[in-house]
């Protein structure tokens, strides 16, 4: 069984990577208030032209098969100081088959663990999901308690991403950050991809409904 993550060097083009960022800067100047905006390639052709001619190649390789989507685009925006990523896993909401999707996290600057790059815990990838509860974290609705993270016996592994360099990891793994301990925001893109013939676990999908209603609530007694 594989290694649910990975690191893919120098997989992007660094002057489109830097028109994305300018872009982003931008639209971040007027709408400060901004630190999550889902569906962003539908916005504007830079971000779908952003992943090099072979990713399809890389991609079926991951995932087994020719017939996969692009289901969506995500940016995550590390503002300074920001709250940290609390430890989850993707699939908790996702609700796919483990090996039915993967992300690829493209740093639009120098990301590391220190400025709020993610750390992955070296689990395979078919490891199986982790009781959560609903968070306090903006935009991240769920996570797992200190409790259950001490059960297991696994080592976390954070990159050092340079312009271009990128990672990916199927839904099933457990990662986190903490947070942007610098002075400096930074941004990464999320590419989220899903095979044809995934299904949804309707019972593990109104599980995390429900989870996420409480989050809802936390979120409102916090304002």
């Amino acid at each position: 069984m594989e290694n649910s993550h990975a690191f893919l060097p120098k997989l992007c083009d660094k002057k489109k990577l830097n028109d994305v960022r300018s872009y982003c800067e931008n639209f971040i100047k007027y709408s400060p208030e901004i630190s999550y905006w889902k569906d962003i390639h539908l916005k504007e052709k830079i971000f779908q032209n952003l992943l090099p001619n072979d990713i399809n190649k890389i991609l079926c390789n991951l995932l087994k098969t020719k017939d996969f989507f692009l289901e969506t685009v995500e940016l995550h925006i590390q503002k300074p100081n920001c709250d940290p990523i609390p430890p989850h896993q993707d699939n908790f909401y996702h609700c796919n088959e483990y090996n039915k999707s993967l992300k690829i996290l493209i740093p639009l600057q120098y990301l590391n663990s220190r400025n709020g790059g993610l750390i992955f815990f070296d689990c395979l990838k078919d490891h199986k999901i982790l009781p959560h509860k609903a968070s306090k974290t903006l935009n991240f609705s769920s996570y797992i308690d200190n409790n259950e993270l001490s059960k297991l016996d696994l080592k976390s592994t954070s990159y050092e991403y340079q312009l271009g360099d990128a990672s990916y990891h199927f839904i099933n793994n457990i990662h986190y950050s903490k947070g942007n301990n610098t002075k400096n925001q930074t941004m990464f893109l999320v590419f989220r991809y899903l095979t044809c013939d995934a299904t949804q676990d309707k019972k593990a999908l109104k599980d995390y409904n429900k989870c996420y209603a409480i989050h809802q609530k936390n979120l409102n007694e916090f304002k």
